[in-house]
């Protein structure tokens, strides 16, 4: 139907991975996830979804959201959106 056969595929909320870690007190290493992700279950796709506060007045969080994206952006640099 997308043109994908017998595959899977992986989206990631941004923002429910953020306060949902914050809530719980961990954080996640988004590399090792995404490493976890292509292994266990070879994805035909990943993608990640967020946003970046265009006026942060948490610095901390404004840091976080930074990094989150640049993590998203790292995905199309090896091929996966």
């Amino acid at each position: 139907m997308f043109g994908v056969k017998n595959g899977s595929g992986v989206f990631i909320d941004g923002s429910n991975m953020f306060w949902g870690q914050k809530d719980a007190g961990w954080f996640l290493d988004y590399d090792k996830l995404k490493k976890y992700l292509q292994k266990a279950h070879s994805p035909s796709f990943l993608n990640f979804y967020g946003c970046v506060d265009i006026n942060p007045g948490n610095r901390s969080y404004s840091e976080k959201a930074q990094r989150q994206l640049a993590f998203s952006r790292s995905w199309r640099v090896w091929g996966i959106t």
